[in-house]
């Protein structure tokens, strides 16, 4: 067979703090719950966000829903290929599924860090294999360049997204970053209170960061604050990190 690169968005995650859950469980029944469900929603655009007293759900608007996944660990590449939609609505379904996924992971008590390209890559039917230049780029944004919890846009999408997309913004002198709270405020699929779920999730997440010893972690869960406090505003002022 002549196998050939497809073009698609590759999104490289690290599910971060998972390796510890790992190391601390004594079986892998719940661990696995988690990446399946999170593997299920990430390949099918469908994802069901679960807290111990509800179930929240957010269809995919997108008809022309097809990734590949491949998990090893706590990261995981996925990968949308290309498809018939213009690139403005083919990049806006992606963006709000990893908006969720995002959302997902606070809801279930972890935090994601990760890198967005575009470009070549290939992935072979088992998902054993998965090799390109968007996939490289994608994982070098995660591991070199994300820096803390957030999900960073590779600059060669900076002319194809500018003023497409309300769930991306541009730090001073940075990357675009996905913005998954404002989605979560604005999102209409959400059941209500899903929302007030989030933040207060979020913030106690970031209070536990923030009371590590180590300086290289609160520096990284300060600028997440810095994020999160930015999204605080009427009905979730409540919701601030104080300090």
């Amino acid at each position: 067979m002549d196998e050939q690169y497809e073009t698609g968005i590759v999104t490289f995650l690290d599910i971060i703090g998972f390796s510890d859950r790992i190391k601390d469980s004594e079986s892998p029944q719940e661990l696995l719950k988690i990446l399946n469900d999170l593997k299920d929603s990430a390949r099918h655009g469908v994802i069901t966000l679960g807290t111990q007293k509800k179930n929240y759900q957010v269809i995919s608007e997108e008809k022309e829903s097809s990734h590949d996944i491949a998990f090893f660990n706590d990261c995981y590449i996925r990968i949308k290929k290309k498809n018939s939609l213009c690139f403005k609505e083919y990049f806006q379904n992606e963006i709000k599924d990893i908006c969720e996924i995002y959302i997902f992971g606070i809801l279930n008590d972890f935090l994601i860090r990760g890198g967005i390209s575009y470009g070549k890559y290939y992935i072979n039917e088992s998902h054993d294999i998965c090799i390109g230049e968007a996939v490289i780029n994608a994982h070098s944004l995660e591991s070199s360049e994300a820096d803390y919890a957030r999900i960073i846009l590779d600059k060669n999408l900076n002319d194809k997204i500018e003023g497409i997309n309300s769930l991306i913004k541009l730090p001073e002198n940075d990357y675009y970053q996905i913005d998954y709270l404002e989605y979560i405020k604005t999102a209409p699929d959400f059941q209500k209170d899903t929302d007030s779920d989030v933040f207060k999730k979020h913030k106690v997440l970031i209070e536990k960061g923030l009371k590590s010893k180590e300086e290289i972690i609160t520096t990284k869960f300060e600028k997440l604050k810095s994020y999160h406090n930015g999204n605080c505003k009427e009905k979730f002022e409540k919701f601030c990190v104080s300090g």
